[in-house]
Order: C-alpha cells, then structure tokens, then sequence
C-alpha cells in the first residue's frame, strides 16, 4: 500500500472536461444566448475548481492511497486465471466480449494457457479516503446540495486522475 500521494502529483490528470460537463452540468444555454462552454469554464469552472482544491488542501480532506500488485496470469477463453507461487489457480476473472466488431476480450490480450508461457497482469485499487466522503455527507445533510454535488463531483474525478497516475506509474515499472 502507497499512502499519503500528493495531489500535486496527480492532478494534472484530472479530466476537466468529465468534471465540469458530467459531473457538474457545466454547459451552453440552449438557446444559444449567453456565455459559450469555454466562456463558462474560465469564468465559473476553474475558479470553482480551484478554490476546491484550496480547500481540499487546506482542510486537509484528502488521503490519497494505492494497493497494487503484479500477479502471474495465463488466459482461456473469456477467463483471466492469476496463478499462485506453485502455477496453480489462485483466482479467475471471467470478463464480457463485445457485442460487435472484432469480439475482445480483456483475457485477450493475455497469453493463453495453452501456450505454455505465464504472463503478468498489474491489479490497481485507489482512493482519495474517507475524509471527503464525510464532508460530502455533510453538506448534504446540511441541504447544501450544489456544495455538495460540487464536491462529490470533484471526489469522483480525482479518484480516476489517482488511477490514471498509478496506471502511468504501473505501465513505465512494466516496461
């Protein structure tokens, strides 16, 4: 377990576009008149968004952290089997195949059992801790549901910047 990552470190993976139109409905008036979505996002957007991170800081309500591991791992079929020290089956993960086009499969981009050769699959869990959680439920208990919305929002992009970062992170120690 990686504990106490910096937001520095991973905020600049933060999607902005994700944040301010899915998670904070930051958009055009419909009819046209009014500020453009660029006009929106430098004038509400990222002053909002900063002055969250200020706070985010500041009150210190994030405890950013990562477990994560690399697993020996063969494929069969839609299955993804992570191996034990011995070769045995530790686990298996058996995962959809598109509906259209070429029909993949993430256990096909892994070598198949029968191949005779272990590959390696990097498995990742992040969060930015309970802290922020706790406030969001108080804004919300609070009826202060744009805050809320707001923060909630921000907590959910920069548990997938965190995960970004660490897949970045994994992908260069993997070669």
């Amino acid at each position: 377990m990686v504990k106490g990552i910096q937001l520095k470190e991973y905020a600049s993976w933060l999607d902005e576009g994700a944040l301010f139109k899915g998670q904070w409905g930051l958009r055009q008036a419909r009819t046209g008149d009014g500020p453009s979505y660029e006009e929106l996002v430098e004038t509400e957007g990222r002053p909002r968004l900063r002055g969250l991170l200020d706070r985010l800081q500041t009150e210190n309500l994030l405890e950013a952290a990562v477990v994560y591991g690399y697993f020996p791992c063969v494929s069969k079929g839609d299955d993804l089997i992570l191996l034990d020290e011995d070769g045995g089956e530790r686990t298996r993960f058996t995962f959809p195949r598109q509906r259209r086009g070429r029909r993949l499969c993430l256990a096909d981009f892994f070598r198949p059992q029968e191949s005779g050769e272990t590959d390696v699959v990097g498995l990742q869990v992040v969060t930015v801790g309970s802290r922020i959680g706790e406030e969001t439920a108080r804004l919300f208990a609070a009826d202060s549901y744009r805050d809320y919305l707001e923060l909630h929002g921000l907590s959910v992009q920069l548990a997938e910047a965190l995960a970004e970062y660490w897949h970045a992170r994994v992908r260069s120690e993997l070669g």
